[in-house]
């Protein structure tokens, strides 16, 4: 297992690299950055595998949307503590839309094989 931390201040139209090394039980990816100022928004993905079927990918990218981790109640950046975590979902409406179900993508995570 590889652990990349660090205190990078991404904003719009930054990207951020790291190389990975992976081995043939080490082939899923996953990662978090949080959204500032709030406690428990972030962007990130889960388990991905880098293996399709019995091949590595070329290349994959995946839309990062907004996500609440359920430990702050309302939806916005002064909400008090949930009494108990309601879970991950991912968020819907103000801050990061108009008024519409769908939020505004806030990222691209992409996977490139260079050898």
């Amino acid at each position: 297992m590889t652990i990349i931390t660090g205190n990078t201040n991404v904003s719009t139209n930054t990207s951020v690299s790291f190389t990975l090394n992976v081995t043939p039980t080490t082939t899923r990816i996953s990662f978090l950055s949080k959204i500032s100022p709030s406690p428990d928004w972030f962007v990130g993905v889960s388990s991905f595998d880098i293996v399709d079927g019995n091949e590595l990918i070329e290349s994959r990218s995946v839309r990062l949307y907004p996500l609440d981790a359920g430990s702050d109640s309302g939806t916005s950046y002064e909400s008090p503590d949930s009494p108990e975590p309601d879970g991950i979902s991912q968020i819907q409406g103000l801050p990061f839309s108009s008024g519409t179900i769908q939020s505004t993508q806030l990222g691209t995570f992409s996977v490139e094989r260079i050898n």
